[in-house]
Formats: structure tokens, sequence, C-alpha cells
């Protein structure tokens, strides 16, 4: 038998990472491209219980050969997701997934993402979301009062809220 690891290449922008404990990322401009793997403008993650939040307020632009992100908060345990967004988040992929604002909180906490910026988002040959915020045993919302855009080969999707016990959109 044998075993191989694929290696999939990433570029991150600026990245805040916790096993256990808060990551905060405050962001006045990004610019990350990717010719032959995924792209993240700004990743804040943990994997035991932390609140995590990620504040965008400059321009933030993103082009992944593969999978792109603006603002990717991933909480793996306990604790609250949040990101802010009040600059303009461009993000285009060439083969894959393009994300704007992706929040997800897999433990007990909440998802938030708000944004009162400009959100464009375009995939080539894949899926496209503007804003997705997601909570597997809590609430999320997402608050809009900026403009979302997005273009997608397969599907696009511009604004969704997924909480176990609750869910808002306020556009």
């Amino acid at each position: 038998s044998e075993f191989v690891l694929r290696y999939r290449p990433q570029i991150i922008g600026i990245t805040a990472n916790t096993g256990y404990g808060d990551g905060v990322v405050y962001s006045a401009a990004v610019d990350v491209y990717s010719a032959t793997g995924d792209a993240v403008g700004v990743l804040v993650t943990t994997t035991g219980d932390g609140d995590l939040y990620a504040a965008l307020t400059g321009p933030t632009s993103v082009s992944g050969y593969l999978d792109a992100t603006g603002v990717d908060v991933s909480a793996g345990g306990a604790g609250d997701a949040a990101a802010v967004n009040s600059g303009a988040i461009s993000v285009s992929s060439d083969y894959a997934l393009a994300q704007g604002m992706h929040v997800l909180a897999q433990g007990g906490g909440d998802a938030s993402a708000s944004n009162s910026g400009d959100i464009d988002v375009s995939s080539q040959h894949g899926l496209g979301t503007g804003i997705y915020a997601a909570s597997y045993y809590a609430y999320a919302s997402v608050d809009n009062s900026g403009s979302v855009d997005v273009a997608a080969y397969y599907s696009a999707l511009g604004i969704s809220a997924y909480g176990y016990y609750g869910a808002s959109v306020y556009n």
C-alpha cells in the first residue's frame, strides 16, 4: 500500500491561527495572486475554543488559479467567528470556487458577517459566493448595506446564512 500526499499550493496575504485562544486581524489593504493554486486574502482560524475577528477597511484583491477567498474566518471550536468589511473586495478564480466573505463557526459559537463595502466575485469555470456565514451549532447572521456582485460558470450565490438555531440576513 502506498500513501501519497497531494500538495495543493496556497498563497495567503495575512493570517492569524490559534490552537486555543482568540485571533484578530485588522487589514487596510491586501493583494494576493496564485498562478498555480489557492489564494486567500485574510485567513483567521482556530482549532480550539477561541473567538475570531477580521476587519477589512481597504481594498482586498485576490486572484487564484483554483480556490480564491477574500476573507476566511473559521472557528473549529466553541468560539464565535466574525468578519467586517468596509472596503472593496475583489475575488476571482480561474477553475474553482471564488468567495468574497466566508465565516464559519463549527463548534458552539455564532457566525456573523457584516459588509458596507463593495464585493465583486467571479469564477470563470467554477462556483461563486459573495457572503456566506454558517454556524453548525448556534446562530448565523449577515448584515449587508454595500453591494455584492457574483458571476460564476456553474453556480452563483450572493448572500447566504445558515444557523442551527437560527439565521438572519439583512440586505
